[in-house]
């Protein structure tokens, strides 16, 4: 099953669960023989810090000189947001280049591709705490058909959980974590996951996954679903495997 090709990507909160839920499908799909791979992931933390760093650069700098007009019109919408300063529109402008940039890059090889940074995932980042929607029109552009997720998994959770999950972290890394009134910013951050899942549903496979207690039965069910779609785009075009 190597030859096809599926572009997944999940979205949600901070604490969510989407790394997890990545993890748990991939090793599921590769019991299926499925050819599986998580660039989001892989990139973030696989090499050592510096040659991360210069690996993102590499991806991002492919992006502006690829496609400059799409990179024009991002820089535009972001500078547009109402952030809370212009190296945080620097900072998510880097980051939306950069999911861009692996999710075309994943359609360019075979398998399945999980995502738990994505192009969603990105617009919901730049219009956490934008009190517009401009942000959203990142996704309206007909360049970016490509980048979008075939399907898109939704991971939710009660607040109450996520906020729980957040706080016994060790490193808070998230801007939810770091803000004063973190539930008051995780309820608009769950509202703007549903604004971004309605933006998305027209043009890719919605599905969803609660992430409240033992993530691995909605893994094995997600995996089943996933294999089945792989395994009938192979039988629509049997040429592909």
């Amino acid at each position: 099953m190597a030859a096809t090709n599926l572009v997944v990507e999940f979205l949600g909160l901070p604490g969510a669960g989407k790394s997890s839920l990545s993890h748990l499908v991939a090793a599921q799909l590769a019991e299926h023989g499925v050819t599986v791979a998580q660039p989001s992931y892989e990139l973030a933390h696989g090499p050592q810090p510096r040659l991360r760093r210069l690996r993102k650069m590499l991806h991002v700098a492919r992006e502006l000189v690829t496609h400059p007009f799409a990179t024009a019109r991002a820089a535009r919408i972001v500078g547009a947001t109402r952030q809370p300063d212009a190296a945080t529109r620097t900072r998510l402008l880097f980051n939306w280049l950069l999911v861009v940039a692996l999710a075309r890059g994943a359609r360019t090889r075979p398998g399945v591709h999980l995502l738990d940074q994505g192009v969603l995932q990105a617009v919901w980042s730049i219009a956490l705490e934008d009190r517009s929607e401009t942000a959203l029109q990142l996704l309206a552009d007909p360049a970016l058909a490509l980048a979008l997720p075939d399907v898109a998994v939704v991971v939710a959770a009660r607040l109450d959980v996520v906020h729980d999950r957040l706080c016994s972290r060790s490193a808070h890394d998230s801007r939810v974590e770091r803000r004063r009134g973190g539930l008051v910013l995780l309820g608009r951050g769950e509202q703007l996951v549903q604004r971004v899942r309605e933006t998305a549903a027209g043009r890719t496979l919605v599905l969803e996954v609660r992430n409240e207690g033992d993530l691995r039965h909605g893994a094995a069910a997600l995996a089943d679903r996933l294999h089945a779609i792989v395994a009938g785009s192979l039988a629509a075009n049997p040429s592909a495997g």
